[in-house]
């Protein structure tokens, strides 16, 4: 049909043609008074800011920064803090690599380990160090985070922290107080 349409015989006669319906144009109205009478109407048409308003414009921004905030310190959180998690059973049978260790008692996050007083005196400082990293990386591993080695007379030989190391605090007669991190 299209092809009809283009074939000269099918085009209508000039004479049918019409031409578009001329528009009048529009009155020109100068921009001032356009502007005056948006600005009247305006001012007849002004709203008072309600309570509701103005609790919303203060409100908003103390929303936004309350949530900048909690985001910052659940970042801070996440990325700062030691994961918490809960420590792993432990026993006597857990530091059989260990066989100075005669007791231990296990109260989260902390382990008490006894040693033989005579047994202490008699292992050289590198050994009394050797035991206790052997002992607070089994505590470490089962998510402690402190090992204290008690005498069995109830005298605190040494401790481990995750925090701060090893420290002897009573090496006996012939050692030197040492601190390992």
């Amino acid at each position: 049909m299209a092809q009809d349409m283009e074939h000269p015989r099918n085009r209508p006669a000039l004479d049918d043609y019409q031409a578009p319906a001329v528009r009048p144009e529009p009155e020109t109205v100068p921009t001032d008074e356009i502007i005056q009478e948006l600005s009247r109407d305006l001012d007849n048409t002004a709203v008072e800011p309600t309570d509701a308003h103005i609790q919303r414009g203060i409100m908003q921004p103390m929303v936004w920064t309350m949530m900048l905030l909690v985001v910052l310190l659940g970042g801070w959180t996440f990325l700062v803090q030691e994961p918490v998690l809960e420590p792993g059973a432990l026993n006597l049978n857990s530091f059989r690599a260990t066989p100075e260790i005669l007791q231990v008692q296990v109260t989260p996050p902390d382990v008490v380990a006894q040693i033989s007083i005579n047994r202490w005196m008699k292992l050289r400082p590198a050994s009394r160090i050797r035991l206790m990293e052997d002992a607070s990386r089994i505590a470490s591993t089962a998510g402690y985070s402190s090992v204290t080695f008690n005498g069995t007379d109830g005298t605190m030989l040494a401790r481990w922290r995750r925090t701060d190391g090893v420290r002897l605090l009573h090496p006996g007669p012939d050692s030197v107080n040492v601190q390992l991190h």
